[in-house]
């Protein structure tokens, strides 16, 4: 509750009281549980910034690493469809030159760990969903339509087992 200007002058000069004020409870007393509870949400909202700075040093990593796999990737590109690694035939035909060495070259670009990360946890989260989903629909049809409640449960059924291989997947 907050108050204003005029309400904590009155309070002050016991004239009037807060609605959150107790029974028996001292303005000193009153005031210092007030100012408790703000030290609490204080610390709490410290805790929840910390929190984000931690969060967001773990993004950046991320987003570090993902530009360095896609700068990988497109040089891997670059340098496959570079004119100077076709040597044209007799026929008109394009052969293209290293082709043993750059596979190597690609499959080492292909490699890209943050990125397959990044897109299980998108997957994992879609699969949450769609379980939450299921899950509230059978339990607002439990009782008006069996079937209807079957039909979600058995569908979230389904979910769950999607996201245990998208799991399994992402171990791997």
């Amino acid at each position: 509750m907050t108050m204003t200007l005029i309400e904590m002058d009155g309070f002050l000069r016991g004239k009037c009281i807060p609605l959150d004020m107790k029974v028996n409870e001292t303005n000193a007393e009153y005031l210092l549980r007030k100012m408790n509870e703000l030290q609490q949400k204080l610390t709490e909202s410290e805790r929840y910034g910390r929190q984000a700075d931690i969060t967001i040093e773990n993004l950046e990593r991320k987003m570090e690493k993902l530009a360095a796999e896609n700068a990988a990737l497109k040089a891997a590109a670059e340098f496959a469809t570079a004119p100077d690694m076709w040597v044209e035939q007799a026929d008109g035909m394009l052969d293209y030159r290293y082709v043993e060495w750059y596979v190597d070259v690609l499959k080492a670009a292909m490699e890209t760990p943050t990125t397959d990360s990044i897109l299980a946890e998108v997957r994992e989260q879609g699969a949450s969903l769609v379980i939450s989903y299921h899950n509230e629909r059978a339990d607002a049809l439990r009782d008006v339509d069996r079937d209807g409640a079957f039909r979600h449960e058995s569908a979230a059924l389904d979910a769950i087992e999607v996201l245990m291989k998208i799991r399994e997947g992402a171990a791997k």
